[in-house]
């Protein structure tokens, strides 16, 4: 099992998918990175502070690099297009392989020489650990790249007005008093949240090798959830809702509707049991 794992690791990391899908991902961040940095000049403020010119009601910790991070304060159109892209980068490297190597026939000479289940697990794992990376390494360079010009201090609490972090966003005592593990959970939760949904999208190759059909068809899906969630709650007239979107689950700052942990944890469950399901599936399915 371990050389199994060890060879799909290698198979979903080393590939030229995987490195064109980190290659995006990194210039999306990059290129929303520099923007903030041309617009919230955090030397310019010192400057004029120095000159008796600043705006004395304005606290250096407003120009935080943890407010100026793409995933709280990303307000340009290389951060849209990064997170909603994400999900189609996450399964890139790898989400296709399983239907790709059932289409080929390849899945027979495995099928040889190990277990139905193992072969399924190794390549969950590994396409799991590329969705995973492919998206949180990107907004650690594009954090990274705001701290050459912010400072790496906590936000005020009156930063609200401007962050949108309010008591009720998930973490947000946080995000005001501990902003590295703020960046660190989501990280994790992005991490999750896109190996979870990169393994789903592998595992559909069990019921069909259509490579395309495969990576579009659950793109669509979850596109489909976010239009829903975004009016649904309107139809029922106004009432408080909670966020669904993958989309929008994947940053701090949301644009409509606030995370809930118990409904971001019940997405990982469902895709983890539906992840299960289709392995034992696709175990069944080969053995006829």
């Amino acid at each position: 099992m371990r050389r199994l794992l060890k060879m799909e690791l290698r198979k979903a990391i080393a590939n030229p998918y995987f490195i064109v899908a980190l290659g995006i991902g990194l210039f999306l961040c990059c290129a929303e990175a520099v923007e903030v940095m041309g617009r919230d000049s955090f030397f310019q403020y010192l400057d004029e502070m120095a000159a008796g010119e600043g705006d004395v009601f304005i606290s250096p910790a407003s120009y935080s690099c943890f407010i100026s991070w793409m995933s709280v304060g990303g307000d340009t159109v290389w951060c849209s297009i990064f997170y909603q892209t994400a999900p189609l980068l996450a399964v890139a490297p790898f989400g296709w392989s399983l239907a790709s190597e059932r289409r080929s026939g390849y899945v027979g000479q495995i099928y040889t020489r190990t277990r139905r289940r193992q072969y399924l697990v190794a390549k969950a794992v590994a396409a799991f650990a590329a969705g995973g990376t492919v998206v949180v390494v990107p907004q650690l360079v594009n954090l990274a790249l705001v701290a050459t010009t912010a400072p790496a201090i906590a936000p005020e609490v009156f930063d609200v007005i401007t962050t949108g972090i309010y008591h009720d966003n998930l973490w947000a005592s946080w995000f005001y008093e501990a902003p590295g593990i703020y960046v660190a959970a989501y990280c994790m939760l992005d991490f999750v949240l896109c190996g979870a949904w990169a393994a789903f999208v592998l595992l559909l190759g069990c019921l069909t090798v259509n490579r395309v059909a495969v990576l579009t068809i659950p793109y669509v899906a979850i596109y489909a959830v976010q239009f829903l969630n975004e009016r649904i709650f309107l139809a029922l007239g106004g009432i408080r809702g909670f966020q669904l979107s993958l989309f929008e689950n994947l940053r701090a700052y949301t644009t409509q509707y606030v995370q809930n942990g118990w409904i971001i944890a019940g997405e990982v469950l469902l895709l983890a049991g539906a992840c299960l399901l289709l392995m034992r599936v696709g175990c069944r399915r080969d053995e006829q």
